[in-house]
């Protein structure tokens, strides 16, 4: 066997000699290593997950209490609606929404107050449909006004109008109370 041919056959079909790396600095040969994230982009991708999350909260916090308004416009509603009907069998608005002993036993559509002092609708509590609202009935309720409140609470306590929201919701015998400083306006009945 030639010597030659012996020393020149390599691993390599072009018959190059395997080599290491250098680090060219201190000359020092290094394997190649496994490849992983690096701390910096490990970093750059918390960063960046951090601005989405910036954006999106508040966007998704504003929906949600935008959405929960309709909470307070559908108790209203079905508040005007049961005045209505108290109206047309007793001729005049309710002044409370539950019975003088907290509970709903007997709405005064049905007895027209003959047992109390003033008229009650049996509504069934004082909050509203989903909760968000606590509903009330303004005094001075009469055979021919009333006006009906909902103002926020619980989570929904947040949405004032000093801070841009639409507060408290108001109807009356003619619908939506929209032009008063004091409730929500039209934009927020149009929500």
């Amino acid at each position: 066997m030639n010597m030659e041919m012996l020393y020149s056959k390599t691993e390599y079909s072009d018959n190059r000699e395997p080599r290491m790396k250098s680090d060219y600095r201190s000359g020092c040969k290094y394997t190649p290593r496994a490849r992983g994230f690096t701390l910096i982009e490990l970093m750059i991708t918390v960063v960046i997950v951090g601005i989405l999350a910036m954006i999106a909260v508040p966007s998704y916090t504003s929906y949600i209490t935008k959405s929960r308004r309709s909470d307070a416009m559908a108790s209203l509603l079905l508040i005007h609606l049961q005045q209505e009907k108290l109206r047309v069998n007793c001729v005049r608005y309710a002044e409370n929404l539950l019975d003088a002993d907290g509970t709903d036993d007997t709405p005064d559509a049905v007895t027209c107050g003959a047992t109390a002092d003033s008229t009650d609708l049996g509504y069934g509590s004082s909050g509203s449909t989903e909760g968000y609202y606590v509903l009330s009935i303004l005094e001075g309720a009469n055979a021919i006004s009333f006006i009906a409140l909902a103002a926020p609470a619980g989570p929904q306590v947040d949405d004032l109008q000093a801070r841009g929201g639409c507060g408290t919701f108001a109807i009356n015998q003619d619908g939506p109370v929209e032009n008063d400083e004091d409730y929500a306006d039209r934009a927020c009945w149009q929500r």
